[in-house]
């Protein structure tokens, strides 16, 4: 198991980035959180296979709808070998 913790930067707030990483980490199964942060980004931290953590990664970096999601950057902060099993995915406030 493997975990990165990420953080984007654009237009991630009040937007539904949040949401859909939610929802795309749940789908690959993935653990950990995404949270909005002070500064205006959004920072989630990813648990799990490499592979699908790699696949969220690429989608993200990407990331740019016309409901007004624009991330400009995704920066990795820190990443390792997760400890145990992951956690579900949440959400936090």
């Amino acid at each position: 198991m493997r975990f990165v913790e990420i953080r984007l930067t654009g237009r991630v707030q009040g937007v539904g980035c949040r949401m859909w990483i939610t929802a795309q980490a749940r789908t690959l199964g993935l653990g950990g959180w995404v949270r909005n942060d002070d500064d205006g980004s959004v920072r989630a931290r990813l648990e799990g296979d490499g592979e699908k953590i790699k696949a969220l990664l690429g989608a993200l970096s990407a990331l740019h709808d016309p409901l007004g999601v624009d991330v400009k950057k995704l920066e990795v902060v820190q990443e390792g070998d997760a400890p145990g099993e992951p956690q579900p995915f949440s959400l936090a406030f």
